[in-house]
């Protein structure tokens, strides 16, 4: 058998591999000859740490999609409710108004365990928050799976641990996607009759959707 390689041609008799004379038992006597066993484990440690990462990964997507967006929705409703602040009593605006402070409150509720109300550093052009306990337990454990070395993967206590933290993934999704989501359509319908500026919906958030992987335009 002929290969070139950068420029090299190699010559070798082929035989079907498991064979006694084929090129892959002759590679493995010369360079490995007791070795495969542990590469195999490697490569099982490897896979192992690899697919727990991806899933990590896909779930800080998704956990970041929803700290975005409930911030830029506040962000929003904060000049919603600048604008309608000498809202007549009993008039449209002043409907808007409310249903903008009510709606506010409950994203800063639901907001609480992913970052903290407070500002970072109190200077005018920043306006920056440190994530909750929650929100930075779980990055954590992405950032920690994510460096692991070649010969490393989770073990038991650590799989427990991120299972532990999926779990309370899984009903913020539930309320981002549900009755948050309701909540934001409703607001929606009433804002836009009254003439008022709408929030940024978006499609559900979902764990592993590809656009949440996406570079931001």
């Amino acid at each position: 058998m002929v290969g070139q390689f950068g420029g090299l041609t190699t010559t070798s008799e082929w035989h079907p591999a498991g064979t006694p004379g084929s090129l892959v038992n002759e590679q493995k006597a010369l360079f490995f000859p007791d070795a495969f066993p542990v590469i195999r484990d490697g490569i099982d440690l490897q896979r192992a740490a690899f697919d727990s990462a991806m899933k990590l990964r896909d779930e800080a997507a998704a956990d970041a999609a929803m700290i975005g967006r409930s911030y830029d929705m506040m962000q929003t409703l904060d000049k919603i409710l600048d604008s309608t602040a000498d809202a007549p009593a009993g008039s449209a605006k002043a409907s808007v108004h409310a249903s903008a402070q009510s709606l506010k409150a409950t994203l800063g509720e639901f907001s609480k365990d992913f970052w903290l109300p407070d500002i970072q550093y109190k200077v005018p052009e920043d306006d920056l928050h440190q994530l909750a306990p929650w929100g930075m337990s779980f990055f954590d454990v992405y950032r920690s799976v994510s460096r692991m070395g070649p010969d490393q993967a989770p073990n038991a206590n650590q799989r427990q641990y991120i299972a532990k933290m999926e779990a309370g993934l899984q009903p913020k999704l539930d309320t981002f996607n549900g009755s948050l989501r309701q909540a934001v359509f409703d607001f929606n319908k009433q804002a836009k009759s009254a003439g008022f500026q709408t929030l940024a919906l978006g499609d559900p958030v979902k764990i592993g959707d590809p656009k949440l992987l996406a570079p931001a335009e």
